[in-house]
């Protein structure tokens, strides 16, 4: 099952389909497409999101992907399973637990309650 959210902290290849979403949409103002889910990349989804007119809590939860799909026609789910990518995505929770997942596998760790990474 697809992750729920994704918060401040996540990190892997389907963070990097998000920071590209975000450049493509202009919001985008000193991020980088590292995969790295941290402050800059925050603070440009939280400009998206007011800009789009929904809760600007900077995650990227259901509320933030149902628009990135209704209103550009981003699915994030759809395509993160066509996503090649070798390694895992981290997302981290609102909670602070966090859940690893890979689209190619299908799988996703029971959530955990670890504050560092999982790959690290």
């Amino acid at each position: 099952m697809f992750p729920k959210y994704m918060e401040r902290g996540s990190h892997g290849p389907i963070v990097q389909l998000v920071i590209v979403f975000l450049l493509g949409a202009g919001c985008g103002k000193g991020l980088v497409a590292d995969g790295m889910y941290g402050d800059v990349a925050v603070a440009n989804m939280q400009a998206w999101q007011r800009a789009n007119g929904i809760s600007d809590d900077g995650g990227c939860g259901p509320e933030t992907r149902n628009c990135m799909k209704e209103r550009w026609g981003f699915d994030l789910e759809l395509a993160s399973r066509y996503l090649l990518a070798d390694a895992p995505t981290v997302f981290f929770q609102p909670e602070g637990g966090w859940i690893r997942w890979h689209p190619a596998e299908e799988y996703a760790d029971p959530l955990q309650s670890s504050p560092t990474s999982p790959l690290e």
